[in-house]
């Protein structure tokens, strides 16, 4: 186990986690990393309240202790950009897969000043 999270799971499990106002995380892993493990992302959703008061930047993607420091989507192992997802948006994610074991699934976020920014995801551990 690491953080809690069965490093042997195969199938899908549902996660989500919450980013509140005055908390911006830069780099943070909201999928923990596991040794000789690839991860796999499908059906993520990221939700910025409508009681946010400015457009909050947001990135994901995978990586050993950052995300990759390229601006666009499709570069290897960044999943969502955006440098401001306006109040009361709801963005879908496009499927992923880390390129190499031993990454997290790491989230940058803006303050999400006076709201929140939730993220909610299918993932799956897999085997090398």
């Amino acid at each position: 186990m690491s953080n809690g999270l069965d490093a042997e799971f195969r199938f899908w499990r549902t996660f989500s986690s919450l980013i509140a106002a005055g908390d911006p995380k830069t780099n943070f892993a909201i999928l923990a990393a596991v040794a000789n493990r690839f991860i796999e992302t499908y059906d993520m959703v990221i939700s910025v309240s409508g009681d946010t008061t400015s457009p909050v930047a947001v990135r994901v993607g995978y990586g050993v202790t950052t995300i990759p420091a390229a601006t666009a989507v499709g570069v290897e192992n960044i999943l969502y950009e955006n440098p401001g997802i306006a109040s009361g948006t709801v963005v879908y994610v496009a499927p992923g897969k880390s390129t190499a074991v031993a990454m997290a699934l790491l989230v940058t976020v803006e303050d999400p000043i006076a709201g929140a920014v939730a993220f909610s995801f299918r993932a799956r551990y897999l085997a090398i």
